[in-house]
Order: C-alpha cells, then structure tokens, then sequence
C-alpha cells in the first residue's frame, strides 16, 4: 500500500507538473527541506507549500502529518517550475511545467535520475554499475549533493553548478534571491526556453 509521500511525490510527478519519469525522485527530494538564507526565498517556500495545501484539499490527504509545516525541495522545485511556466505561456505552446522542471534538473547534473535509470542501471551515462545498490548509491549521492548546493548556496559566482548558471555574470549568485537568479538565466537564455520541449 503506498503511503501518504507516495501518493504525494505521485500527484506531483504526474498532475502537477506532468514528469512521472521522475516521480522517484521527486519522492526522494520530498524528504528534504528547502533552506533559504537570501530573504525573498521565502517566498518561494510559501509557494511550495501552497502546493501542499492544493493537494490536500484536492485529496483530503496529509502527506507527512500536520505537524510538518517546512517546505520540502520537491515543492520548491515544481512550485517554480510552475512559475517559469506562468511567465513562458502562451496558447501556442501550452503550459510545459514539465519543460522547466527538467531544464533545472540539467542544470543541476541530475536530469538522468529517472525511474526507468533507477530499473535499468546500465542507462546511467557515467558509469558502468554492476548492481542495483551501486545505483541506488550514486543515486542518493547525486541527488544529496545537488540539494545540498542549493540550500547552502555553494554552487559558483555565476551560477554554476546551481539552478541558473550564467555565462556571465554581474554579481554573485550566491547572494542573488532565486527569482532575480531566473530573471537572469532568462534575458541570457529567452529563446532556448521557449522553445523547450515536455
């Protein structure tokens, strides 16, 4: 029987944001916060757990307890993910959540970590593994070690190796709020997102 993050990291991988290939790791992510240290990300964590809050009353389910009241980096990924797509829609293209989330998940080295990767080992593109619990290593590595970039900010000046690297750059990222961040990537990346792909 699928518990209650299950069926979460579900609803989110394949009606919120329409990419079930990755809702493993979207169920993964939901088991870590997201930890804002530049003011106006709060506003991103409220937009996560708006997110929650949706669910809950489309569902009438709790996916972690009501006591859990942080926002998790699922939520702030497919809550911004959403927000990119707000600002890219047009009715010639449809809304492509699914578009941005994976352009993060690229930008972050991760895009391969999917369900069908996670099945199939010999699909990851660096490495050969032999078993399923090598996998499930690198896994939990890559995947840790992204969030961690994220929450503590460690990524480089111009965004490299975080959510919105940029060629260049007129101030440091790190101390940038994740929107002005997007702002940034957009006006130096405008046309390549839109013509992103589901």
């Amino acid at each position: 029987m699928k518990t209650n993050v299950e069926d979460y990291a579900n609803w989110l991988a394949n009606t919120y944001i329409k990419a079930p290939e990755y809702s493993h790791l979207i169920e993964y992510m939901l088991h870590y916060p997201f930890v804002y240290t530049v003011k106006n990300d709060i506003n991103r964590s409220y937009d996560g757990l708006d997110l929650r809050k949706h669910y809950i009353v489309e569902t009438e389910k709790h996916p972690f307890g009501e006591a859990y009241q942080c926002c998790t980096f699922a939520e702030f990924l497919c809550a911004l993910s959403d927000r990119i797509d707000f600002v890219f829609y047009t009715p010639d293209y449809g809304h492509r959540p699914a578009a941005y989330f994976k352009m993060m998940l690229k930008n972050l080295h991760i895009d391969w970590a999917t369900d069908d990767t996670l099945a199939n080992p010999g699909k990851i593109p660096m490495k050969d593994f032999a078993t399923a619990e090598q996998v499930t290593d690198l896994f939990r590595d890559a995947i840790s070690s992204a969030i961690d970039r994220i929450n503590d900010r460690s990524y480089d000046f111009n965004g490299q190796g975080g959510l919105f690297p940029l060629r260049y750059a007129d101030e440091d990222q790190r101390r940038v709020e994740t929107w002005m961040q997007l702002a940034a990537y957009i006006a130096e990346n405008k046309e390549q997102m839109r013509m992103l792909e589901n």
